[in-house]
């Protein structure tokens, strides 16, 4: 069986200060067809490829989340059936799209399937925190540190231009950043600016300040899109994807055809409605 697995765009992202180990966090997450792909099939031994136009640098050893995934599913229903997975990366990694944790997401859903099981979304938030939200659909409500989804209305019909700078961000080293500047807000944009559907809500990412610190590049690739789209450009996550808002998905194809040379990968995609677990065949 052949899975499609979608990246994440944080509409809105705040951060508090640290209580533990983690950062609480409030956000609006939608689910984007701009889709990594796995395919999962029974086999007499363990076999785990990745390939794909960005597979270069992805880890093919139990540390890839989605075999950490599969080891995890197996070892807690105590069986010993062997898989072939084959992972097709177009999801760019260290951009904040969460295509690692939509990858592991589908693994423990096509498990479940393959197995007649229900175990996926017990399992998914000891894998990571972003993983729970890719077995959600549409929009989603994320509190505290991930752990808490709530399903959301619906944002309406729009669709999203994302590119891709070659910056690569460090999720942990953006959150130290912060804390060492002392948790500082993006300031949040609203108004005709933005799609219709989404004047009522303001948009920001609390982790931009941070991320553009560490490289301040991303401040510059975010200033071109901008003048390029002639519309507001957003962080999604901790970096490094820049993103904006267009009618349809031609428009958003042709704002990510038209992003300047030296993107790590850029797409026009609509939002995903059905989760991390799409059957493509």
């Amino acid at each position: 069986m052949r899975w499609l697995s979608p990246c994440k765009l944080n509409l809105w992202l705040r951060v508090y200060e640290r209580s533990d180990e983690l950062h609480p966090l409030e956000s609006l997450v939608v689910l984007v067809d701009w889709n990594d792909e796995l395919s999962v099939e029974e086999a007499t031994e363990d076999k785990f490829e990745i390939s794909g136009p960005l597979s270069e640098g992805v880890p093919d050893d139990e540390s890839n989340l989605v075999w950490r995934a599969l080891e995890l599913a197996r070892s807690t229903a105590g069986i010993e059936e062997r898989f072939d997975v084959q992972l097709t990366k177009h999801i760019p990694t260290g951009a904040g799209l969460g295509g690692g944790s939509s990858d592991a997401a589908t693994m423990l859903h096509a498990f479940d399937r393959l197995t007649d099981r229900t175990s996926a979304s017990e399992l998914a938030p000891s894998l990571g925190s972003d993983i729970p939200l890719f077995l959600g659909r549409g929009v989603q409500h994320v509190l505290d540190t991930g752990e808490i989804i709530n399903q959301a209305d619906s944002v309406g019909e729009f669709a999203v231009a994302i590119a891709v700078p070659p910056v690569h961000l460090s999720t942990p080293r953006v959150y130290v950043m912060w804390d060492q500047m002392g948790g500082p807000t993006e300031p949040a944009i609203s108004g005709r600016q933005i799609p219709p559907s989404l004047r009522g809500v303001e948009l920001f990412n609390d982790l931009y300040p941070a991320a553009v610190a560490i490289a301040p590049e991303l401040g510059d690739w975010r200033a071109d899109l901008a003048r390029r789209w002639g519309c507001p450009v957003f962080m999604s996550g901790s970096g490094s994807a820049l993103f904006s808002y267009f009618s349809d998905v031609e428009e958003a194809q042709a704002a990510a055809d038209s992003a300047p040379s030296g993107v790590r990968a850029s797409m026009g995609a609509e939002l995903s409605v059905d989760g991390a677990y799409v059957r493509s065949d």
